[in-house]
């Protein structure tokens, strides 16, 4: 029997869900906006490779918030992830550009919010979230840890920096950004009794049982 009929009368409003969609898909183009300014830029200096490297790198960081979101729609808790990790990754850096992550971010904890009920995972929601937070925050970090001054030579003269992302600290970078998706994605798998695919909201009622409560 369809689940329309199983579950009883069900709303067939198709008014999207602000929050849901919006936190993955907003963060998203914040993220890759991010990106494509910092490759735009990139190049310069002695070591190009490094550059385009280090800037694929942070604006890896900047979506994850953006990609846990668009992945929450699975698995909720990933909402709760990307919503936490998204108030740290809003403000590094030092201009203001993250700011806008602010938004998506807001809108992924009203999400989690509307659907923490909907699938429990395995592990608790909040093991899974600091799990992200964890690895988002150690992917910025591994490219401040180690200093490496740069100098370079410009036709008015020489500018120099006291720090420069290398091609080592970018790659370790990428690679814990992508270990800090695969792993919450997978500590937020719904444990045996509850399906994955995404419910409609709000849940349908439950069916009553023809001939009362007496069977």
């Amino acid at each position: 029997m369809p689940w329309a009929e199983r579950a009883g009368p069900v709303s067939t409003s198709r008014t999207p869900r602000l929050a849901e969609e919006g936190s993955g898909l907003i963060g998203m183009v914040i993220g890759l906006g991010l990106t494509g300014l910092l490759l735009a830029h990139a190049g310069d200096g002695p070591d190009p490779v490094a550059s385009y490297l280090g800037a694929l790198a942070l604006g890896m960081v900047a979506t994850l918030p953006g990609a846990l979101a668009m992945l929450g729609r699975r698995r909720p808790a990933l909402f709760l992830a990307a919503g936490l990790i998204g108030v740290p990754i809003s403000f590094i850096s030092m201009g203001g550009a993250t700011l806008p992550l602010l938004l998506p971010t807001g809108m992924a904890f009203v999400a989690y919010g509307r659907r923490a009920a909907d699938s429990i995972p395995r592990v608790y929601p909040t093991i899974v979230a600091l799990n992200a937070v964890l690895l988002g925050i150690l992917s910025f970090a591994v490219m401040l840890v180690h200093e490496d001054p740069r100098c370079r030579s410009l036709e008015n003269g020489i500018t120099c920096s006291s720090d420069v992302v290398t091609a080592p600290e970018a790659m370790a970078s990428l690679a814990l950004a992508a270990l800090a998706i695969a792993s919450t994605w997978t500590l937020a798998r719904p444990r045996p009794d509850e399906p994955e695919e995404a419910m409609p909201w709000p849940r349908p009622a439950a069916p009553e049982r023809p001939g009362g409560t007496g069977r």
